[in-house]
C-alpha cells in the first residue's frame, strides 16, 4: 500500500506535487499520538497542555539525554499564570523567591538603572528567576517516562493519509497523528 503525501515545491513552483511513501517500513507505534518535536522549555510545556488535554504525547529530543546545562531564567506574571495552567507553579514557586527590585548593571557592576516592580505599570507584578533545569525536571514531571523519547532527530514531517509521517536522521519512518515543532 502506498501514501501520497502532498508537499510544496521548493522555490515557489506552480504547486504542491505529490510524493508517494511506501506503506512498509514505516513504525506505527505513535500513530495515535501527538508528536512534540524538541523537549526544551517549549516542547515539555506544549507536551503537558496536551496531556492535560488528555490527548496520548510523544516528545522526541534530538540530545541523547536530560538537559542538565542552563542558567536561570525570569519569569514574569504572565509565565507564572501558564505555570499555574500546567500544574508546576506551586513547585516551583517554593523554591524561588519573589523578586521585587531591579538593578539594571554595566559589565563592571556598576548599576544603570535601578526600580521597584511596584513603580511599574499593570501591578501587581510576580517575577522569580528560575533555573532552566529546574523548570525543565518540574515539566518533565508531569509526564510519563515513556511519553519523552531521547536521540530522535526529526528530519522532515509530510501528512499521509492517516496522520504525519516523521523522517529522522537514523533513517526511521515513524508515523503519528499529528505534530508539533517546538
Amino acid at each position: 500500500m502506498t501514501a501520497a503525501v502532498l508537499t510544496t515545491p521548493r522555490g515557489g513552483g506552480r504547486g504542491p506535487r505529490v510524493r508517494a511513501h511506501a506503506a512498509s517500513g514505516v513504525d506505527r507505534s505513535l500513530s495515535d499520538r501527538v508528536v512534540v518535536v524538541g523537549g526544551g522549555i517549549a516542547g515539555l510545556a506544549c507536551a503537558v497542555a496536551l496531556k492535560r488535554a488528555r490527548f496520548p504525547v510523544t516528545v522526541l529530543e534530538s540530545a541523547k539525554g536530560k538537559r542538565e546545562g542552563g542558567t536561570a531564567i525570569a519569569l514574569w506574571t504572565n509565565a507564572w499564570r501558564a505555570l499555574e495552567s500546567l500544574g508546576v507553579a506551586d513547585e516551583l514557586r517554593a523554591g524561588h523567591q519573589e523578586l521585587n527590585q531591579i538593578q539594571l548593571c554595566a559589565a563592571k557592576q556598576k548599576v544603570l538603572k535601578s526600580f521597584s516592580l511596584d513603580e511599574c505599570d499593570g501591578g501587581p507584578h510576580e517575577f522569580r528567576g528560575v533555573y532552566r533545569r529546574e523548570l525543565l525536571s518540574a515539566l518533565e514531571s508531569k509526564l510519563d517516562g515513556t511519553d519523552i523519547m531521547y536521540g530522535v532527530e526529526v528530519k522532515e514531517a509530510t501528512t499521509s493519509g492517516q496522520g504525519v509521517l516523521l523522517q529522522t536522521s537514523q533513517g526511521q519512518a515513524l508515523e503519528c497523528r499529528a505534530v508539533v515543532g517546538c
